[in-house]
This record gives structure tokens, sequence and C-alpha cells, in this order.
């Protein structure tokens, strides 16, 4: 859930789909097990969230140092910008 500031939450599955959701305060969000994910702050302000999940999240992060994320979040002269890798 956020609760300070704006941003982006970048889901990306094992399979290589990804998902992007605008966060900001109240939103809520559910990450899927087997699921990578960042946030990106894009606003002026700190970005905060606040988080729940269970002991064992179901995801291995190793597999993306092999693969990376498939997207980036850049800083651009209207704000920001996603660039598909």
């Amino acid at each position: 859930m956020g609760s300070q500031g704006e941003g982006l939450l970048v889901m990306q599955s094992q399979q290589g789909e990804v998902t992007i959701e605008k966060v900001f305060p109240g939103s809520i969000h559910h990450i899927p097990g087997f699921t990578a994910h960042r946030l990106v702050n894009t606003g002026e302000k700190k970005l905060s969230a606040i988080a729940i999940w269970p002991s064992v999240a179901g995801h291995n992060y190793d597999f993306l140092e092999e693969v990376g994320f498939r997207v980036r979040v850049v800083q651009d002269d209207t704000g920001y910008k996603i660039i598909r890798a």
C-alpha cells in the first residue's frame, strides 16, 4: 500500500511478463508469488509503501542475474519514461 509520494511498482514473472502499476498514497497492490518486483520513485517527495507478505514468498531472484528486468524507468524532461529492454 502506498503511504506517501508517487512511484511505480514494476513486477516481472519468471516467464518475463512485466506489469507496471502506479503507486500513490492509499493505492493497494498485490504481488503474486514467483514475481520479482521493484519500487521506483517518480515524484518529488520520498516514496514510502507498507508491505505484508508470508515468510515463504516463493520467488528466487537468482534468475534475474541472468536475464535482468525487461524494463527500465528513467527520468526525462516530462518526468519519467519506461524503456523496454
